[in-house]
């Protein structure tokens, strides 16, 4: 509700008043209410709106409001209270417990009465001056969608009570009319003051009675404090508020129409109840009454509405009929007609059951009365529709489109509800819309569907799809089956209901569908075609053009891309709808048999028949009171919805368990098996020997029916070993054998869990949780769990983490083989920090105890075993591994010596204590930031030993998305609709203050290996700590499946921070922060545009936008800032350096150590000297230098440089080499890749340096440096092996054919390179410039491949003359290899273009580098800020331009390498940024300027970058004569055979595994393929074609 408010009011929305209403979001409920008090105390007109524990917690200011007589109304969604189990749904439980508190209280029965008792509640609160709360059914009647009539602002404005108002204003706290309020009282007046009120309370009831005849005499809808329905001489009536009271009146019909004299009392004003009008309702010819309640209260003698109507009777002059009360619908639990009956039944039958239960099976203390068949009540005409459907894949939000469409745009009545199972996605959801031409009020869930739809066709094996689906209905299938393949797949038991029910059956490939046109699992516009065509609600075509407006509206804030491939949907969906003609066969198919797999009884008897959607059905007896559940039931969902599965592919697996890191789910694990194990696996279960322990077997192996098809892990494998396939072709095979996995022992027991690779190989405690496909809070607390998952005890805060993490049913949290797992228990939001502070000190204080008693019997008489075994521990009891090994041998001997030593007993009784438990206490950064920040901030003031985490989504995840004070500034969220204007909370740096609390910002996605140490870190922690885990969330509007680059980007950014804070380096003459992240290296405003919620403002408020992003940027940039001013001294200390303060008094020798952190800086020409020639302006390294920069390599157990660099060089190898000075062998590793080693020594942008784990705390390693120093002193000679005979056409002497060459003919085969220029090197040679690449230095390069028998025939281009066809056919080539490049200029599409002094970057470079011109404009303009472009410039300075660069977006946005971009600078190029050339000035057929408009950045291109925009009018000219457009090239392929392939963007299209074209025998791989990429990117993209070529030539 207030959601909806803040979005009014971001779209500048007025009230009645004219006045923007203002929205503050609390940090909690409590705070909210004491909003409320304080406004209302001011004399405003405040409401706000809550449910459930929210409630209670207002429950003291409500107290405060009503006693101080404060006029203000509190809306409330009524919902179930937490006891043994959290349930979000509704019922009456929270508003009774309000009872005692002065307000008043109104309900509310369907949406209509919603809307209209409202109105009446403000003004009755005005009139009475006394607070109201208004409430309604949680869920039932709150997310009911139903065609009301709403009343206009003028009419509200009319019916306002203005003199009411007023009264109240003049009543609030002001200076210039004080009074004071909420003082202290004694017991000498505290009592009359209380009765005071009392006129007022007997008041309310007239008040309202008269406010409901004003609203029916101006809005024509009639209510009184107490409605009935009915016969007019009834005799049974049942009583009841909420929502069951129309299903009451529905049954109430059904029976009057049998002769039934009955009817309902709709209770409105349940406080202050009347007497007095209840009796009036009720007929006097009554002689039955049932009190219907939605609520139970433990131990009374009746709920409080039965109460309530026994004591009006009594106290009436009427005789007493026979009354009796019960309870329904508790938790949201459906309430049908049927049920309805059987209440009155109860009566009509004599039997007068009292304190009853309906809906359920109570077989313990039988309280349920028994419920006859269900009844058709539903008005004649009404069309019924349900649509099962799997989370996420936007059923539900197609459904809510449907209803307003058709209930906007039509005279029909509509009504649409939704149920939901408790998984965060991917569960199963069951929409219920009705349509009729009546008034419908069948609240309750559809009986009787003219219409089924089935989303998800794993759903046809689990659950009775068509058990509401009426005679001759229609059903419609979304699956991959054709039409044939049904008879196999569908189950007999399918088969008999359509052939019952003689059901229209139809099928489409809605997946198919959504997938061919970008938008995924999401299939809801295929199926709201379809259900708009088999419905025929309203006619199909007008329905096609109501769905698309729709779809602008709903997607139009996630750009116009989205809204038309939803668009598209619409348009082929009928092509791709098919009937099925049902045969007769099917009326008696077989019925297949259920094999369940074996599993504890909770299992059998509870969580399968809840999860196949009978859990009402269950009897009260199959259930455990006290809400405690057993551990690891989610492995018997076998939910099956992933639409891909990872498949492992052995070859390129280098083990190094990066995929099941990151899985969210556990879902993809490493395994070992011993020869016995690999030779009993399954055929398909393929094993490779483990590279990290002999004598095992290694296997990757995916839970099929448990993954949820996220993606995450095969983004994450370093070598492309996971690829996704459709599921439909690998479940089966892949979940068995999981199952054969299950069997192998755990081996984790083999590895240091502390590592990366080992922490996988130990048991995760917590799988298959009911998470978002993706999720990454799971990835976190499932790598805790396999670190310390045997000694966890958890508190953990409500929220995303105790719903996918506790859920009635499905426990993701597991056992060890020896039953050992994490102990969990969740309390409230706001007091989990206390819950797990209380269990931190229970803990202790029992080890305590433990600790004594075993001091204590150690010398008493006990064997020596146990004496020395107790010796030890109560020497390390705090020390975690050693408790843990004691335990496991201690307990077998207290067992056996217990009954002769009474403390040797106690011992027994106190073992599970041995082990040293670890306190965890998990949250969302709601909990953390916001509504239990005061008690984390207490708790881990306390100095207790315990383990606080925090899973920052940013953003209140669970419930939506709304506004925390975690969400950064000009990030969209609820609460925030026009952007977050305010900064994010420091919640690390406020708990550093208290100097002894360990505190980590993490973030696992982005480097595993600080974020594996961070917490095993703040778990030895003798103290409390703090873990901040950065978790990107589906809520920020990205590609969760590309979550690992999404965190990566956000590090590399600089919008989140790495650090660690220990207290332990204090003591240690150190300091204690430690600065984890490097500078920022990517533009923030580029990370922005990734997320929806950055870029959908970017779209609609543009000005806003950009101003709330540049706040942020400068902000990021403020925070990195203080951040390295805090780790100021870690870097001297670290690299043995005296402090600052004390480095006067330091020998010169010591100031003059090199500094580790700092790399050895390279001798380079100065700017004024270099800019006058074309002489190499980077000097080298002598061999000295070399060796000492090597000196700073790590030599990291997990080099993540290799995984930087395309081409897979083995980096810390040839270091090693350089720090020998053997720089023959590092020379050798090099050209094992890469035979380019001098040319990449100077131009290759060393990806492989931004990954360097020395980067995060200074300096990386200067590796493309020492490639260098390995070319320029260095040397190895290379053998061919034996000639092959087979011969290789390779097209193209640039990098790409040049490296081909190279490694085809080391294999042996005969390679000839047809290069079309004159000279040989390609884009080398021809564009870049000597001073960058020295032209002996490439020659070098190219002579040592030709020294390998390579032929180079220059100027023999490949043509229509002599075509590639020719080369396999007349020339006999085996293989054709293509390396063409780009270099076919692009024209920039501007007026003036043809004019003299316009040219491209590349023939421009190629006349100077290769024809030596010299003669250029006086004054040069580059377009462009790429590698090229930076050449172009620096060369025309060279020859005497003035020369400079102009850029459309910002500069930290050029794509040239900053270390180009600032030599450039140095050099005197000026560089003009955010403008754009629009039109070349022309003067005399010549360049004579260039006319520029100014840009600023908007919403995201494709590139994920903010996109440029032109300024309307901000028109410039800039002097130049002379253009060069350095912005894009492509191929050119004159004389290249039609037959290959080519992409909208003029380059071959490939196979992205081996590069093959469509071609056979000819592959392709560089520029030609990707577009102009870098020299390494094309070699790595060439080696897989090489390894492709050999492959094929060997066969």
């Amino acid at each position: 509700m207030a959601e909806n408010i803040d979005n009014w009011a971001s779209q500048g929305r007025k009230n009645i008043f004219g006045e923007k209403v203002e929205v503050t979001e609390m940090q909690s409920e409590a705070g909210a209410a004491g909003a409320v008090h304080g406004g209302c105390a001011a004399g405003s007109l405040v409401s706000t709106y809550t449910a459930s524990q929210g409630l209670l917690l207002m429950i003291p200011n409500m107290f405060k409001i009503a006693g101080e007589m404060m006029p203000c109304v509190f809306h409330v969604t009524a919902r179930a209270i937490a006891g043994q189990a959290l349930s979000i749904f509704g019922d009456h439980t929270d508003v009774m417990t309000c009872r005692t508190t002065g307000f008043n209280m109104l309900s509310s029965h369907t949406v209509q009465e919603v809307c209209d008792m409202a109105l009446i509640a403000h003004v009755a609160s005005l009139k009475s001056s006394l607070p109201f709360m208004h409430f309604f059914d949680g869920f039932r009647t709150s997310h009911e969608i139903q065609k009301i009539n709403v009343m206009s602002y003028e009419d509200i404005k009319a019916f306002a009570p203005m003199e009411a108002i007023q009264r109240h204003r003049e009543r609030g706290l002001n200076p210039k009319q004080p009074h004071l309020r909420g003082t202290s009282q004694g017991p000498d007046v505290y009592f009359q003051c209380c009765e005071a009120s009392n006129k007022y309370y007997n008041d309310v009831p007239a008040i309202v009675e008269t406010i409901m005849r004003e609203f029916e005499s101006k809005f024509g809808r009639s209510y009184h404090l107490f409605d009935y329905y009915g016969d007019a001489d009834a005799e049974s009536v049942v009583v009841l508020m909420g929502a069951g009271a129309p299903v009451c009146e529905e049954a109430a019909d059904y029976l009057r129409k049998q002769g039934k004299k009955v009817g309902v009392v709709k209770v409105h004003l349940f406080r202050p109840f009347s007497n007095k009008h209840l009796i009036e309702a009720i007929p006097k010819t009554v002689k039955h009454v049932t009190v219907l309640e939605r609520t139970k209260e433990p131990g009374c003698l009746g709920e409080p509405l039965y109460l309530d109507v026994c004591a009006a009777f009594a106290e009436s002059d009427r005789g007493m009929p026979k009354i009796v009360g019960g309870r329904y619908g508790l938790g949201s639990k459906d309430f049908t007609p049927a049920m309805a009956k059987a209440v009155y039944d109860n009566m009509l039958d004599g039997k007068f059951k009292n304190h009853f239960t309906v809906g359920i099976e109570d077989d313990v203390t039988f309280t349920s009365l028994p419920i006859g068949p269900e009844f058709d009540s539903i008005p004649e005409g009404t069309t019924q529709c349900m649509f099962w459907g799997l989370g996420s894949d936007g059923t539900v939000g197609a459904n809510h489109d449907a209803i307003r469409i058709i209930g906007d745009n039509t005279p029909l009545f509509v009504q649409g509800y939704f149920a939901y199972d408790a998984h965060k996605s991917g569960g199963v959801t069951v929409s219920h819309l009705r349509f009729g031409s009546k008034p419908i009020k069948s609240v309750y869930l559809i009986k009787y569907a003219d219409y089924v739809a089935c989303h998800f066709q794993n759903y046809v094996q689990k659950y009775k799809l068509l058990s509401a689906l009426k005679q001759g209905g229609t059903f419609v299938l979304n699956c991959a089956w054709t039409k044939e393949q049904l008879e196999q797949e569908l189950p007999g038991s399918l088969k008999r209901e359509i052939a019952k029910r003689q059901a229209k059956f139809y099928i489409i490939n809605a997946a198919a569908l959504a997938e061919s046109v970008g938008l995924g699992r999401r299939i809801n516009m295929v199926m709201q075609s379809v259900f708009f065509k088999l419905a025929n609600v309203i006619p199909y075509e007008r329905a096609v053009v109501l769905l698309k407006g729709a779809i602008q509206k709903t997607y139009g804030s996630k750009g116009q891309k989205i809204v038309d491939m939803n668009c598209k949907c619409v348009d082929e969906s009928l092509a791709k709808l098919e009937e099925v003609s049902v045969p007769a066969s099917w009326a008696e198919a077989p019925l297949e048999k259920i094999e369940h797999c074996a599993a504890p009884k909770f299992v059998t008897d509870l969580l399968w028949p809840s999860l196949a959607m009978e859990g009402n059905e269950i009897p009260v007896s199959k259930f455990q009171p006290g809400g405690i559940m057993p551990m690891g039931t989610t492995k018997f969902e076998k939910r099956g919805i992933a639409p891909e599965l990872p498949i492992w592919d052995s070859d390129k697996c280098i083990q190094c368990n990066m995929c099941s890191f990151v899985c969210p789910h556990a879902a993809i694990r490493p395994f070992l098996a011993d020869a016995d194990e690999t030779a009993k696996a399954p055929a398909d279960f393929k094993m490779i020997p483990c590279k990290a322990k002999q004598g095992y077997n290694f296997r990757i192996q995916v839970a099929g029916y448990d993954c949820t098809g996220c993606k995450v892990c095969s983004t994450a494998c370093p070598k492309g070993a996971i690829t996704m396939k459709n599921s439909l072709n690998e479940m089966k095979r892949e979940g068995a054998n999981w199952e054969y996995a299950m069997t192998l022992p755990n081996r984790g027991h083999l590895f240091d869990r502390f590592t990366v690779v080992g922490s996988q190989y130990q048991q995760p405690l917590l799988e298959f949780s009911g998470a978002c496909e993706g999720c990454n809070e799971t990835a976190y607390i499932k790598l805790i769990t396999q670190l310390f998952g045997e000694r966890m005890v958890v508190a953990n805060a409500t929220g995303c983490s105790s719903i996918w993490g506790g859920t009635w049913g499905t426990i993701p949290y597991t056992v060890n083989s020896k039953g050992e797992g994490p102990a969990w228990g969740n309390s409230l939001f706001e007091d989990n920090a206390e819950y797990g502070l209380g269990m931190a000190k229970a803990t202790g204080a029992a080890r305590e105890r433990l600790h004594n008693v075993a001091k204590a019997a150690i010398d008493l008489k006990i064997s020596p075993e146990l004496k020395k075994m107790l010796e030890e521990w109560v020497a390390n009891w705090l020390n975690a591994e050693i408790c843990e090994k004691i335990y496991h041998e201690i307990v077998p001997l207290l067992e056996k010596e217990k009954a002769a030593v009474p403390e040797v007993a106690e011992l027994h009784n106190l073992r599970n204590l041995f082990p040293k438990l670890s306190q965890w206490i998990f949250g969302g950064d709601g909990w953390a930031y916001d509504i239990g920040y005061g008690g984390l901030d207490h708790v881990i003031a306390q100095g207790v030993n315990l383990n606080v985490v925090v899973l920052d989504t940013e953003m209140y995840s669970n419930t939506g998305g709304q506004k925390s004070k975690a969400t950064p500034i000009g990030a969209v969220a609820k609460f925030a609709a026009a952007g977050n204007r305010r900064n994010k909370k420091e919640l690390g740096l406020i708990a550093m203050q208290y100097g002894d609390v360990y505190v980590a910002s993490i973030s696992l996605q982005a480097n595993y290996a600080h974020a594996l140490k961070a917490i095993k870190e703040a778990e030895s922690y003798d103290g409390s700590s703090l873990v901040i885990c950065y978790a990107p969330c589906r809520e920020q509007g990205f590609d969760i499946s590309k979550s690992l680059e999404e965190a990566k980007q956000a590090v590399a950014s600089g919008y989140w921070t790495l650090y660690r804070y220990d207290p332990r380096l204090i003591a240690q003459g150190k300091n204690p922060f430690q600065l984890d992240s490097a500078a920022p290296s990517v533009d923030l405003k580029q990370f922005l545009a990734r997320e929806n919620r950055y870029a959908m403002l970017m779209r609609t408020q543009k000005e806003v936008a950009t101003e709330l992003q540049d706040s942020l940027k400068a902000h990021t940039v403020e925070r990195y800032e203080k951040l390295k001013k805090l780790a100021a001294d870690v870097n001297t200390l670290k690299a043995g350096v005296a402090p600052a303060a004390t480095a006067a008094a330091a020998p010169a020798a010591t100031a003059a150590k090199p500094n580790p952190m700092k790399r050895i800086p390279m001798k380079e020409r100065p700017a004024v000297e270099r800019a006058k020639d074309f002489n190499e302006v980077m000097q080298g390294y002598t061999k000295e230098e070399a060796i000492a920069e090597a000196s700073r390599c790590l030599h990291c157990p997990k080099p993540r440089c290799v995984d930087g660099c395309p081409c897979a060089i083995n980096i810390p190898e040839y270091i090693a080499a350089v720090k020998t000075g053997d720089f023959n062998k590092a020379f050798s590793i090099v050209t094992s890749r890469n035979p380019l080693i001098g040319s990449c020594g100077r131009v290759c942008p060393h990806f492989c340096e931004a990954k360097c784990i020395r980067g995060l705390k200074g300096e990386p390693l200067a590796i493309d440096w020492l490639k260098r120093a390995a070319s320029d002193y260095g040397d190895a000679k290379n053998l061919c092996a034996p000639a092959t005979g087979k011969k290789v056409a390779i097209v193209g002497s640039g990098p790409a054919g040049l490296v081909a060459a190279w490694h085809l003919a080391l294999a042996g085969h005969k390679c000839t390179i047809f290069e079309g220029k004159g000279v040989a090197g390609g884009m080398m040679v021809l564009c870049i410039p000597p001073y960058r690449l020295p032209r002996d230095v490439l020659a070098r390069d190219i002579e040592r491949i030709k020294s390998l028998g390579v032929e180079i025939k220059l100027n023999s281009p490949i043509n229509d003359q002599h075509s590639i066809d020719d080369l396999l056919t007349k020339d006999g080539f085996d293989a054709v290899f293509l390396g063409i490049g780009t270099l076919k200029p692009k024209k920039l599409g501007i007026e003036g273009e043809e004019a003299q002094g316009v040219e491209h970057v590349i023939p421009y470079l190629e006349s100077v580098n290769v024809a030596g011109r010299k003669e250029i404009g006086k004054k040069v303009a580059v377009v462009g800020a790429g590698y090229s472009a930076m050449d172009a410039v620096r060369v025309a300075r060279r020859l005497g331009s003035e020369s400079f660069i102009v850029y459309r977006r910002e500069r930290d946005q050029m794509p040239a390498s900053k270390d180009e971009i600032h030599e450039a600078e140095e050099e005197g190029v000026v560089m003009h940024t955010l403008i754009a050339p629009h039109k070349i000035i022309v003067k005399d057929g010549k360049v004579a300027g260039l006319e520029c408009i100014k840009q600023k950045l908007g919403a995201p291109d494709r590139s994920g970058r903010p996109a440029p925009e032109a300024i309307p009018g901000s028109n410039f000219v800039i002097d130049c004569d002379m253009v060069i457009q350095a912005i894009s090239q492509e191929p050119d392929m004159v004389g290249i055979s039609k037959e290959i392939k080519l992409s909208k963007w003029n380059t071959f299209e490939v196979d992205e595994t081996t590069m093959a074209t469509n071609k056979a025998k000819v592959w392709a791989a560089g520029d030609a393929v990707t577009g102009p990429k870098t020299i390494v990117e094309g070699v790595a993209a060439t080696l897989k074609a090489v390894a492709a070529i050999n492959a094929f030539l060997k066969q």
